[in-house]
């Protein structure tokens, strides 16, 4: 009786840390951390990766690997889960490569306006050459791995005062960006003014009328609700914005060869499934959107290129003051070389 009120004691114990070994094979525990809501994969792109993680992890390993999804940013905002997982204190999150800028500084590249044409670029240059560095420095700088980095689609402002065609129609506007200065470089030289806001506060903030628009990508506008509190959408596309699926490195490195495996190959099948689902939300988003309510203003492409003539010098300047023109120029020359 003694031993079993004992075990009683010690099970909880165990379950809290990320391994336990089990009928003689060691199993182990994932704590997944990402920031929108619980939603389908079919809704949301964040999801669809978590799910498609979880799931294939889960089979793959033969129930030697339990992956633990935390939606609705449970662990806070995009900086507060980077720095969980630098920590070890989470083994796996999705995070907003442009805010990594704060533990990172090559980072802010990813932030450049006008920088990517369409998508499919996008994630060729996240997933060949440049991006296989980029990568392997970032896990190398922080002590993580980089399970996945491909394009969550192109960002497009919102506001709930007035219709958007020019760059002039924005000037005194109010904008939630996110928690990067580049973001916020770029909302000042189309002269307006830029709050950075966590994205789990961004709702309630544009609800509030204490900004009076935001930017992200149609998938973003979608599974944040911003229709409900956002009348006006411009397709300016200023930026492919992108994410990575990070893994704890002292996790990682506690993993036999086989399970890396597996959880390397997952990694690659969520970005497939998110890359789907944003793909998906590209063609049919706009359609939801004009549904909803929403005054959605497309842009040809001299009218978009008014809008980076505006922030593209000053954004790029910024970022080769803070980092340097070797590390802007491999990125560029890299754009150039996939384009041929």
């Amino acid at each position: 009786m003694k031993i079993l009120f004992r075990m009683l004691l010690v099970l909880p114990m165990v379950l809290l840390v990320g391994s336990v070994t089990y009928a003689g094979e060691k199993t182990y525990t994932i704590k997944f951390g990402y920031i929108t809501p619980e939603l389908t994969p079919s809704e949301n792109f964040e999801t669809a990766m978590a799910y498609k993680f979880r799931d294939y992890v889960e089979e793959k390993s033969n129930g030697r690997i339990k992956v633990k999804l935390f939606p609705a940013a449970q662990f806070g905002n995009f900086l507060v889960m980077a720095q969980g997982v630098i920590a070890g204190d989470i083994e796996v999150a999705i995070i907003n490569t442009i805010p990594m800028g704060s533990f990172y500084k090559k980072s802010i590249l990813l932030g450049m306006p006008g920088l990517f044409k369409s998508m499919d670029e996008c994630n060729k240059i996240l997933n060949t050459g440049w991006g296989e560095n980029f990568n392997k420095e970032i896990e190398k700088s922080l002590g993580i791995t980089v399970l996945a980095h491909y394009c969550v689609g192109f960002r497009h402002f919102t506001n709930s005062v007035r219709e958007v065609k020019s760059p002039q129609d924005v000037r005194g506007l109010t904008f939630r960006v996110m928690e990067s200065p580049v973001s916020i470089k770029m909302v000042e030289a189309l002269g307006a003014n830029a709050v950075p806001i966590p994205s789990n506060e961004m709702y309630v903030s544009m609800q509030k009328r204490l900004v009076d628009g935001q930017e992200n990508p149609i998938g973003a506008i979608i599974q944040d609700r911003t229709y409900e509190v956002q009348k006006y959408l411009v397709l300016d596309g200023h930026i492919a914005s992108s994410e990575m699926a990070i893994m704890s490195d002292g996790f990682y490195n506690s993993l036999p060869g086989d399970l890396k495996a597996i959880v390397n190959e997952a990694g690659k099948a969520g970005m497939q499934a998110a890359i789907k689902t944003v793909t998906d939300q590209e063609v049919n988003g706009i359609q939801f959107l004009e549904e909803k309510g929403m005054k959605v203003t497309t842009l040809t492409d001299g009218e978009r290129a008014e809008w980076f003539s505006l922030i593209a010098e000053p954004t790029e300047k910024y970022i080769r003051k803070k980092i340097g023109d070797k590390a802007v120029d491999s990125l560029l020359t890299a754009v150039k070389e996939c384009r041929k």
